[in-house]
């Protein structure tokens, strides 16, 4: 189990979150992304428990993903031993060792196979979001992508849904954050060595 402090409450009802227009943005462009990445035939597994964004993957391709179980920073299992496409979407920033979690998913890629992650992303003094042990910019997060033997494929951001509703504009960083913070849409495959 993750630490409660850098996860979603268990009381959170998936319906409520389903219901937040930020949540349905992101899966919008989720989906969009994934368009011509996902294959019919693909062995795909979710990073974390089953959720709101694996029923809708299942829903739009007919494939029943699998979900890993157990601590992501320690020894986490999965159903499988090798996957064609990984999802590890909103998860990393969760993790207290994100190299861990790579590394273990680098081993559960087939050869051929590709891991998309979605992340925020943003400068460093802008702080990080509820919940997340770990946001990076994009220099960092490339780093530990290279240093896990991935290489990055494609690459795209967007704005957060709520960024700039007046609510989340009060204070210098909450400012700063309508202009740099971005949430990140990456596909790798497995690195050369």
């Amino acid at each position: 189990m993750m630490d409660k402090d850098f996860t979603i409450p268990e009381q959170v009802l998936w319906s409520e979150y389903n219901d937040d227009p930020s949540v349905q943005h992101r899966y919008r462009k989720m989906l969009k992304f994934l368009e011509t990445e996902i294959q019919p035939k693909d062995k795909i597994l979710d990073v974390g428990s089953y959720n709101p964004f694996t029923e809708i993957i299942h829903e739009k391709y007919g494939i029943l993903c699998e979900s890993t179980y157990g601590d992501l920073d320690r020894n986490f299992k999965m159903l499988s031993w090798q996957y064609d496409f990984i999802i590890c979407a909103d998860v990393i920033e969760h993790v207290f060792d994100p190299y861990h979690l790579l590394f273990t998913l680098f081993l559960h890629l087939k050869r051929n196979g590709k891991l998309f992650i979605s992340t925020p992303i943003h400068p460093y003094f802008l702080g990080m979001g509820p919940g997340h042990f770990h946001e990076m910019d994009r220099y960092r997060f490339e780093k530990l992508i290279q240093r896990a033997n991935f290489e990055i494929i494609r690459y795209e951001t967007y704005f957060p849904y709520n960024t700039h509703h007046p609510k989340n504009i009060i204070g210098l960083r909450p400012f700063l954050r309508m202009f740099h913070r971005s949430k990140a849409l990456i596909i790798c495959k497995k690195g050369g060595g």
